[in-house]
């Protein structure tokens, strides 16, 4: 019997590798993502009540890793910035998010998670700087319009932000 040839042992490395990038791969659950969800509204709405919860997840699990978020707005003309404080829930990776925006002018919420991988989220708000959930499940606790959120790995934009600002919603 003829002992292996080196190509032979090097094919044989090389697929090892990848098997083994492969597995580690599927194991760890792919990158973080974000879900976003109308707040309860069973108890009194107050200016302190959330206007939407933010839930981030690493590896399909809910995760505290830090979220940054802001809120990214034309205003009379001019572009407009403004950092947002996300406040912890009793859940695990669960955030409420308060109005921290004026109701004038044309506003975007940017979210990402920086966790064995970056992910953004853009979120288009109404003409009145309200997030837009599916039809019927405000009362519900149900998710935003599917129409209103970008999701993306890495950093958005200037350009991203652009294309979500200038969006229309349809209802």
């Amino acid at each position: 019997m003829r002992p292996p040839t080196r190509s032979l042992y090097l094919a044989a490395l090389a697929l090892g590798i990848g098997l083994a990038a492969s597995i580690s791969l599927s194991l760890a659950g792919g990158p973080p993502s974000f879900a976003f969800q109308a707040p309860d509204v069973s108890s009194k709405h107050t200016a302190a009540s959330p206007v939407m919860l933010v839930h981030a997840f690493s590896c399909h699990l809910p995760t505290d890793a830090p979220v940054k978020a802001y809120a990214e707005g034309m205003v009379g003309g001019e572009r407009r910035t403004i950092p947002l404080k996300l406040e912890s829930t009793d859940k695990k990776g669960v955030y409420g998010l308060t109005r921290q925006w004026p109701a004038g002018g044309n506003w975007a919420l940017v979210f990402s998670i920086d966790i064995g991988g970056q992910t953004t989220a853009l979120v288009k708000l109404d003409s009145k700087g309200d997030p837009v959930f599916d039809r019927g499940t405000e009362k519900e606790g149900g998710p935003l319009a599917s129409s209103t959120v970008r999701s993306m790995s890495g950093v958005a934009t200037s350009k991203d932000v652009d294309a979500v600002l200038a969006a229309k919603l349809s209802k």
